[in-house]
């Protein structure tokens, strides 16, 4: 919570020195403009880190599946599951 509490307040200061130039979307993650972030800006990003990290390589989107997979080895029970 610290983290986005801190990153939330950096926004807020983009916004008031940006003015009318900043487009304001609501949205949590965005570019310096307020604009939405392409999600192949994300994936790139991404690859860096990993690749920096000595890790190995996999798509961003994989995270979700890992993270799925995760949960059920653990015994919760994904909402998914409950609307099918």
């Amino acid at each position: 919570m610290n983290v986005l509490k801190k990153f939330y307040k950096k926004q807020l200061e983009t916004k008031l020195l940006l003015g009318k130039e900043y487009n304001d979307m609501g949205l949590v993650f965005a570019q310096l403009n307020g604009n939405p972030i392409q999600p192949s800006e994300v994936a790139k990003k991404f690859l860096k880190i990993i690749e920096a990290a000595g890790l190995l390589r996999i798509r961003f989107h994989d995270l979700r599946h890992t993270h799925a997979t995760l949960m059920l080895q653990q015994g919760v029970i994904l909402k998914w599951y409950l609307n099918a």
